[in-house]
């Protein structure tokens, strides 16, 4: 991982240096992630993002310095959590809004602010709809965010970094032998994902075959005994460090499946592989290098 490493140090130095280059007054055309086109006179210069993933973009593609209010869990990168909350996935602080004088809302397509974007627009504030389907439309995005706010060359830099170390974890991993994946969300009830899901994508690209992609729901319920009679090889679950242990010990009475036979349970940061933002190869990394260590403990079991 040290050209990995390398790569990302000067992507870093270059972001860091063009991220400070003043924003040019001249008008801004985007389509956003729905098609639909986003016109600027010229580029936002205070912005609000109504979704955490969305916050994380903005800061990568060098605009966080004309973040001026956030969705409720923007947590990342830490100076955002010092920004005014304007909502949540449930609910619009519309007032909140007006008096931050915002020149552009980026929405996610998923939370009530889509289903209000035609109000926010009809306060005169131009809205980018956010949809991200799979790992590599985060450099996209990153790369529209900063053609809006006039960063264009720091979201180029990030952008170019991310698909270089995209790519080499795809070569990386692409030749290793397949595992069943079960992944969860929660116990009770017990929640996983299809492939639609952005954590079904990184399964796929480590190597893993996820057991219930093809589930009709992108969080489908499922019982137990489906997984069980599934066998699946590796369980992996977003979980908070709090619940480690917790969901961990939930599967060790069910040694009939092997992946808790070889102890192939293994937990990834929620928000990495939830979130369509930034860290989202942190995320897959991650995922790659628990599935890594799976196929070296099946071996002894088979």
């Amino acid at each position: 991982m040290k050209i990995l490493d390398h790569l990302l140090r000067q992507s870093l130095v270059a972001f860091a240096l063009l991220a400070a280059m003043p924003v040019a007054a001249q008008p801004v055309d985007v389509t956003d992630e729905l098609g639909r086109p986003v016109h600027l006179a010229r580029p936002a210069a205070r912005i609000v993002s109504l979704a955490p993933h969305v916050t994380e973009l903005l800061y990568a593609a060098g605009a966080g310095d004309r973040v001026v209010g956030v969705s409720r869990f923007s947590d990342y990168p830490p100076q955002a959590q010092k920004l005014p909350q304007v909502g949540d996935s449930q609910a619009i602080d519309f007032d909140r809004l007006l008096a931050l004088k915002a020149d552009l809302v980026v929405v996610w397509i998923h939370s009530i602010a889509y289903r209000q974007a035609e109000r926010i627009r009809a306060l005169g504030i131009p809205v980018y709809n956010s949809d991200l389907k799979e790992i590599d439309d985060i450099a996209m995005s990153v790369e529209k965010l900063g053609a809006l706010a006039g960063t264009s060359p720091a979201a180029r830099a990030w952008a170019g970094a991310y698909r270089a170390r995209h790519q080499a974890l795809a070569k990386k991993y692409s030749g290793q032998s397949p595992l069943k994946v079960f992944y969860q969300i929660s116990s009770r009830p017990m929640y996983t994902l299809n492939r639609d899901h952005l954590a079904s994508k990184m399964i796929a690209l480590c190597g893993g075959v996820n057991l219930f992609a093809q589930a009709t729901l992108i969080a489908p319920v499922v019982s137990m005994e489906s997984v069980l009679s599934m066998n699946p090889q590796v369980i992996l679950s977003g979980q908070s460090d709090s619940t480690k242990a917790e969901w961990k010990q939930d599967w060790q009475k069910w040694t009939e499946i092997d992946a808790v036979r070889a102890g192939n349970l293994f937990a990834v940061p929620s928000d990495f592989i939830h979130r369509p933002g930034s860290r989202a190869l942190d995320g897959a990394q991650a995922v790659c290098e628990a599935l890594d260590t799976a196929r070296g403990r099946l071996s002894p079991v088979r």
